[in-house]
This record gives structure tokens, sequence and C-alpha cells, in this order.
């Protein structure tokens, strides 16, 4: 390899590296800014999150963007540790899974409001540290934009023999929060009515030889009009 050569591969590698540099930092200043720190001389207790913003009521877009998880993720660490430090986490709302020295605290459902978290670590019996901390759920700032979310029913089979049984199941995008309400044509609801899947036994009539079942939700805001209603059916077979 010629001089000049190594010399061009060599720039290239330092611009390789600083760009790889930067887009760590740049990951890293993201996560930090995301996460709560409480700290002081004997450790810290660190949260991934410190503000959990609501969905929009369905049919509204969000100006700001909703919280992906209500569970935090909480870590205590100490400056100096053995091993035998006894991690006592403790809230008021919210539903709390201790594994050590982390926690997952669950939120999902909870009103808007700010939540305290609290641990104390013991050692031999006695306090060596203790953090207090909060995290805030907060409401989103909806606008009047529609966003209807896709409904649609599927069917556990195209074909069901006369008498038997098949699953109708709803699927709504966009998770939101809505009621079922079913009408089944050549079929009888055995089981789900008011969910989002129902158990059809079919029954054949002369004329017809298809079983269809058919979803309407409420919930969603009406004058957004979004589609409220859908339909799957199964041929019927003797």
């Amino acid at each position: 390899m010629s001089e000049a050569m190594k010399r061009t591969f060599a720039k290239i590698t330092k611009t390789v590296l600083c760009s790889v540099t930067v887009f760590l930092l740049i990951i890293t200043s993201a996560s930090l800014a995301a996460a709560q720190i409480t700290e002081d001389e004997n450790g810290k207790m660190i949260l991934d999150q410190k503000v959990l913003t609501l969905q929009c009521r369905p049919g509204f877009r969000g100006r700001g963007e909703s919280s992906k998880s209500f569970v935090v993720k909480a870590q205590t660490q100490l400056k100096e540790k053995t091993g035998k430090e006894d991690y006592r986490y403790s809230v008021e709302y919210g539903k709390l899974v201790v594994n050590g020295s982390k926690a997952k605290w669950d939120l999902t459902g909870e009103r808007p409001g700010t939540y305290r978290l609290n641990v104390v670590v013991l050692k031999k019996g006695q306090t060596v540290a203790q953090y207090d901390t909060n995290v805030k759920i907060e409401e989103n700032i909806c606008g009047g934009d529609c966003e209807c979310p896709t409904l649609t029913v599927n069917t556990s089979s195209e074909t069901v023999k006369n008498g038997e049984t098949l699953t109708f199941i709803a699927s709504l995008s966009g998770g939101a929060s809505v009621s079922y309400a079913w009408t089944v044509k050549n079929g009888e609801i055995i089981e789900g009515q008011g969910t989002a899947e129902i158990k059809v036994r079919a029954k054949r009539n002369a004329a017809l030889d298809t079983v269809t079942a058919t979803v309407s939700i409420s919930g969603l805001d009406p004058s957004c009009n979004c589609t409220t209603e859908a339909s799957a059916s199964a041929t019927i077979i003797l």
C-alpha cells in the first residue's frame, strides 16, 4: 500500500470513529434527559422515565408523543457495596416488582398526577441509604384532528360444519379503548358477547350457506365519523 493510500485510509478511519463517538454521545444525552437521577454521597437511584404522557381519547391526535410504556424501571447504585445489601422499594400506587437493587414500577391505568417511589437500603439491619423520587403522569395536549383506528374482523376458519363452532376476532389499531357489540347471521353466539372475540355455532339456512358476524364498536368521537362496523364470513358445509 502506498503512503498516499495509507494517509487516505487513516483519514477515513478517523472520520468514522469521530462519527460513532458523536452518535453515542447523542444517544447517551437523550437517555439522560429522559431519565431521573436522585443522588447523594452514598450513591444514587435512577429511573428510566420521569414523565409519562397519556394517550389522547380515541379519534384525536396528540401534539406530544404518548408514552409507549407505563412501566418505570428503577435501579439503586451504591458507591460502596458488599453484595449483602437489602433493597426495600415501596410505592402507594401501581404495581411493584423488585429484583435486588432493581425494580419495575407499573403505573398502567393510573390517573394524571405525581406518584412517589421510595427505596431504603439496609445493611446488617442498619439504613445505609434512602432515596425518594417522583414520576409525573400528565395528559397529552390533544388537538381536533381526527385519527381513526382501523377495524377488522377475522375468523378462525374459512369453513365450518353445520352445528359446529368457530371464532370471530375483532382487531382495532391504535389501542383505542372501545366497547364491542356483535350480531350474527346463520349462527348463534355462545361465548364472548361484549368482547373483541366471540365463539359462534353455525346454523345453516336453506337459502344461505354462510355464517356472518358483524361487530359494532362505540367509544370513538362521533364527530370524526370513523368506521365503527366490520364483518367477516365463513362458509357452512354439510
